[in-house]
């Protein structure tokens, strides 16, 4: 064998065997199921947010990282402060009511840390005229979990 391929062959082994080849442990149906209702329960409280133009309890579900984004209908939030702000003067010139519901609402379960949410929404917006406005929007969310809590660390959402 030659002398200059040994040293390089026997430091190629040396660090195959030392990466950890086993793959991590599934989460179990249970586990899904746990995580999911979290999910539902946080996801609830921010749809109420929304209905009772409440913009902070609409975004505490968003996570306050820097590399959190939120997509809506093409345009992409400079941050969650920024959309944050949009909502709140939208909330607080709103004449009328939202009501949204949802049906599908998918939950993939990657990782104990790590949840994607697809789902489609119909909003009814009702003015004080009570004149309504119906919108469907699909919904895209990555979940992480932080410190005890599932946070939203990306958005998007499209309006049909």
């Amino acid at each position: 064998m030659n002398k200059k391929i040994t040293p390089t062959l026997i430091f190629s082994i040396i660090i195959l065997c030392s990466c950890n080849l086993s793959p991590k442990s599934e989460i179990t149906d249970v586990q899904k199921e746990i995580i999911i209702k979290e999910i539902e329960l946080i996801w609830k409280a921010s749809i109420e947010g929304i209905e009772q133009l409440d913009v902070q309890k609409a975004f505490k579900a968003f996570s306050r990282k820097e590399n959190t984004r939120y997509l809506r209908d093409g345009y992409l939030y400079e941050s969650i402060e920024v959309a944050e702000k949009q909502y709140a003067d939208w909330f607080a010139n709103s004449p009328g009511k939202a009501s949204l519901t949802f049906n599908p609402v998918a939950h993939d379960v990657l990782t104990e840390e790590i949840v994607i949410t697809t789902a489609i929404g119909k909003h009814v917006f009702t003015d004080s005229s009570d004149s309504q406005r119906t919108t469907i929007v699909g919904y895209s969310i990555v979940w992480q979990k932080e410190e005890d809590t599932w946070k939203m660390l990306n958005m998007h959402t499209s309006i049909k």
